[in-house]
């Protein structure tokens, strides 16, 4: 079963566009070259979305998945959600910004004719890929069952030493081709190496070329917004006698290079650049200007731990980790960080020991030049603050704001509280029960000593003392 896929424009001519033709896969589309559908416009984001060519069914299905781009995919017009796959009709375009993508199964006699197209003339616009996004893996196994692939495993040996460079693109189209004329996996040619070839006809070999992740990276590429790894154009290298190549039939299998895309964006659903991303196993690097990061040809099953940073910002998740089976999309939240302070003066000087209480932002004290903070507090975050310290009091008492949406700088007037008292005497002996109207302060009387006083009074209040009892009259002592 083989898919077409057209791709059109505004700016193509009516009825132009660029044909592509795949086995059932999976096909990623974007703005970056190493797309399997790369689309050159700047609104379509770098790893837009992907298609799933299904090929467990009879009749012919397609899937697409938008990857969280800016501009997003619509499907019969209407915008799909993100990171969701959902199913296209065979013949009916779909939109990508600009482009029109249509999805169609090519009937047998299609395929046959595109298969002869494809050996005539090989158009870049045109890409059967078979075994794109894998790496091999070769397994030396039993006998072959015929002597037509007998004579094509020894005819097909070659004296050539093999190096990391060599192209497997021979090898696979031996496959592609042998694979049409029967259902038994496809026998790649081998090469002939004398000195390392194995002498025992009967063992089962493994000889497995997977393309690793990098685990290290040149300093240019450490900050760059793409994880780089072994190219996976790398075929499958065989060292085998010619002899053993004519008694053993040689599989190739196939293990799936998987990518891990994110992108993250800020609380108004900005990109945000230079995020530092440390991969573990997978590198490190940092995101582009639109905020996308990714790390390619993961082999599948691998694990992977993700975990972001950038000065003044956190995120959300923090840390993403699991085992790789499939493509994976990330969104990523970054919650932009300030803080939140001022400083608390009594008498135009600092005061310490202030207990600052922000609620939700936590406690803190005011230090010896009067400055309190709270620091990494989201942008946004409602907050309530209130101070205390005995003996005082505050203007103003509370304070409630948003961070990050004004200024931050607060300044505190501390106001001692002290206690007003005095006595009251009759020819020197203490005069109980006299009245004491003292204003703001309140009223009291004079106990059995003939004393009086009045409690946390604010030391910038003014007031005036009346002093009231039966039959008495009441001065102030001369000064002294």
């Amino acid at each position: 079963m083989l898919y077409k896929i057209t791709v059109s424009s505004k700016k193509d001519d009516e009825g132009q566009g660029k044909t592509y033709t795949f086995p059932p896969q999976k096909v990623k589309i974007g703005r970056l070259k190493d797309n399997d559908i790369p689309l050159d416009f700047p609104a379509v984001s770098g790893y837009h979305g992907k298609l799933r060519l299904d090929g467990e069914s009879k009749e012919p299905k397609a899937y697409i998945t938008d990857f969280g781009s800016l501009n997003g995919i619509l499907v019969d017009g209407e915008r799909i959600e993100a990171n969701k796959e959902v199913p296209i009709e065979m013949d009916k375009p779909f939109q990508i910004c600009i482009f029109n993508l249509t999805v169609s199964h090519l009937s047998t006699e299609e395929e046959a004719e595109d298969a002869d197209n494809d050996d005539e003339d090989k158009d870049h616009s045109t890409a059967t890929m078979p075994l794109a996004g894998f790496a091999n893996k070769i397994r030396a196994r039993g006998k072959p069952d015929t002597e037509e692939s007998e004579k094509e495993a020894s005819g097909k040996a070659a004296p050539e030493a093999a190096s990391d460079k060599t192209d497997a693109s021979s090898a696979k189209s031996a496959q592609d081709d042998k694979a049409k004329e029967s259902d038994e996996s496809p026998a790649p040619s081998s090469k002939k190496d004398e000195d390392t070839a194995s002498k025992d006809d009967t063992k089962e070999k493994e000889i497995k070329t997977a393309t690793p992740v990098a685990e290290k990276q040149k300093d240019e590429e450490k900050d760059s917004a793409v994880g780089q790894t072994a190219s996976s154009s790398k075929g499958a290298e065989i060292k085998i006698k010619a002899s053993e190549a004519a008694e053993s039939e040689l599989e190739l299998e196939a293990e799936q290079l998987l990518t891990i895309w994110g992108m993250i964006k800020d609380q108004e659903e900005n990109p945000v650049p230079e995020a530092k991303v440390d991969g573990a196993g997978l590198g490190k690097v940092s995101t582009d200007k639109d905020g996308s990061f990714i790390f390619k040809d993961i082999p599948e099953g691998s694990d992977y731990k993700i975990t972001l940073s950038k000065p003044g910002y956190r995120f959300d998740p923090p840390v993403t980790q699991g085992s790789l089976e499939d493509d994976l999309s990330l969104e990523i939240n970054a919650i932009e960080l300030t803080a939140v302070g001022g400083k608390i003066i009594h008498n135009d000087n600092p005061l310490e020991g202030v207990q600052v209480d922000g609620g939700k932002l936590g406690k803190t004290e005011s230090g010896k030049d009067g400055t309190f903070r709270f620091r990494e507090v989201d942008c946004g975050v409602k907050y309530s603050l209130s101070f205390s310290k005995p003996q005082f009091e505050f203007e103003p008492s509370s304070i409630e704001g948003v961070a990050g949406e004004e200024d931050q700088d607060i300044e505190v007037k501390a106001i001692k509280l002290v206690e007003v008292k005095g006595r009251v005497v009759h020819k020197g002996t203490p005069l109980e029960g006299v009245e004491i109207d003292a204003g703001p302060l309140g009223k009291t009387k004079t106990d059995k000593d003939g004393r009086y006083k009045f409690e946390n009074v604010r030391e910038d209040i003014e007031f005036s003392i009346t002093a009231r009892k039966a039959k008495y009259n009441f001065k102030a002592p001369p000064k002294s």
